[in-house]
């Protein structure tokens, strides 16, 4: 067990703060914890601030912005039940905490866009119109100064950074006191360190990049510890017999590029009653126009708003979900995969830069016993089986995986799923069942995958490391 101390800057008897916060906002945010009944961890900033009904906009008006700098939402991932045999935080003040350490870590989680946390966006914005670190009190300044502090960012839902984001992110400490790589930035994806330290040179590198694949970690502790969002193998088994309905499911909570580009060509060639798709974001007909055609396809306007008009759609299990009400990070039902054959499982982005991460997504058909075409980057696959997973060779051709250009990338797997819509329901009910043993050894490798993950150790033992000899 390795115990690493956090420390913070506004420590109440039944609420802390979250770091880095700008002090108008923590003051606010305090007073409303005294008066929604105790202890809470989450941020009147971090409810629901896009819906333009959130009470910060009345507040603030414009100047609200989108998202946090900092946030809270239960402190760092790593208190999350996952990691608890694996770490012990400890949260002090800091002011009060080093009578016990002499090092700690100043952690600040930022929200889900970079760009905010940066301050790119929304430029005197009361949320997030500042550099990240204005709001950092003089004490822990001090202590990074003499290397008695690491922060330590956990951005570890989201797994992509591009060059021009790190370059902000390197010119704002130009004018900080923060010396080079007393930061640690740690975010979901197995190469992320490897990438940043291609970009730079090792007198240009500021930051310590932790590589920290925590959603496909904390997602098989998800089903793990939860089998009623499951089915296990017998019940799976049991289900032999029976057709399903749909040949495939889709599911699209978030509107992007290629999301629709598919959408868009199952519509064309009458494909979607073959599918249990959902498509949840409330968008525009020119944002769906404008996305789609990302894509450099032969697209008909009319078609275009043909699909646009269905929207917003639900999985025909899920009726009643609403974007909002939709948690990406894990199914409660394993129902729409058992109703489908195979799952196209669309990542956050398909353009990574090289980077190779994982979200929750491509968790979900691993569970649920389905085969599914991966549309991510390039090389997932190759990085799946790395990690000890069987991917559905012959009996799909995953040769796409292999093509570095996107757009052909996906016009593979779009022939490939339009051969498997074009079988009878005999044929893909056969064809499904033929890998049985495959979907069952993924099933029970992803569950076992918080128990055996290499990486999660490493990175938490280089923290230690890092934090004993900084």
């Amino acid at each position: 067990m390795i115990n690493l101390p956090f420390f913070y800057d506004f420590v109440f008897p039944n609420y802390v703060l979250p770091n880095a916060l700008n002090p108008q906002l923590a003051i606010i945010n305090y007073i409303h914890n005294l008066h929604v009944g105790g202890a809470t961890t989450d941020s009147l900033f971090e409810k629901d601030v896009d819906n333009p009904n959130n009470v910060n906009h009345y507040v603030f008006g414009d100047s609200i912005g989108k998202w946090p700098q900092s946030l809270r939402h239960n402190g760092t991932h790593l208190r999350y039940p996952c990691y608890r045999e694996f770490v012990k935080i400890d949260e002090h003040s800091v002011f009060l905490g080093k009578q016990q350490f002499d090092k700690y870590f100043y952690p600040i989680k930022s929200g889900p866009h970079l760009d905010e946390f940066l301050g790119r966006t929304h430029a005197g914005n009361k949320l997030n119109g500042e550099y990240f670190w204005r709001y950092i009190s003089r004490e822990v300044l001090n202590d990074l100064k003499e290397k008695k502090a690491l922060i330590f960012i956990d951005w570890a839902h989201e797994n992509f950074v591009d060059k021009s984001q790190f370059d902000l992110l390197h010119e704002q400490l130009n004018y900080s006191e923060i010396p080079n790589m007393q930061i640690m930035f740690a975010f979901n994806s197995f190469n992320a360190k490897e990438i940043y330290e291609s970009w730079y040179s090792p007198g240009e590198r500021k930051l310590d990049i932790l590589n920290w694949p925590f959603l496909l970690f904390h997602n098989s502790y998800h089903y793990l510890s939860q089998p009623d969002k499951r089915m296990d193998v017998s019940t799976w088994q049991s289900t032999r017999n029976t057709l399903r309905p749909h040949h495939g499911i889709f599911k699209i909570r978030r509107g992007r590029p290629y999301r629709l580009a598919l959408l868009y060509r199952l519509c064309t060639d009458n494909l979607l009653y073959k599918m249990d798709y959902s498509m949840l974001d409330n968008i525009t007909l020119y944002h769906t126009m404008r996305m789609a055609s990302c894509f450099p396809y032969d697209y008909n306007e009319e078609k275009i708003a043909e699909l646009h008009s269905r929207f917003p759609v639900n999985l025909k299990t899920e009726t009643s979900k609403t974007f909002l009400d939709i948690s990406g990070w894990g199914d409660n039902t394993p129902e729409p995969s058992k109703n489908a054959y195979f799952d196209i499982t669309c990542e956050t982005y398909m353009e990574q830069n090289g980077y190779k991460s994982f979200t929750e997504k491509v968790s979900k058909p691993l569970v649920h016993f389905n085969p599914f075409f991966f549309v991510g980057f390039q090389g997932a696959l190759a990085l799946l089986r790395e990690l000890g997973f069987k991917t559905f060779s012959p009996y799909i051709d995953e040769s796409y995986d292999d093509e570095p250009d996107q757009v052909k990338r996906l016009d593979m797997i779009y022939a490939e799923i339009k051969r498997l819509l074009a079988m009878s329901q005999e044929e893909i009910h056969n064809w499904y069942w033929s890998m049985e043993d495959i979907l069952i050894h993924n099933h029970d490798h992803f569950l076992n995958f918080c128990k055996t993950d290499k990486h999660t150790r490493r990175m938490l033992t280089y923290m230690n490391f890092r934090l004993r000899s900084s």
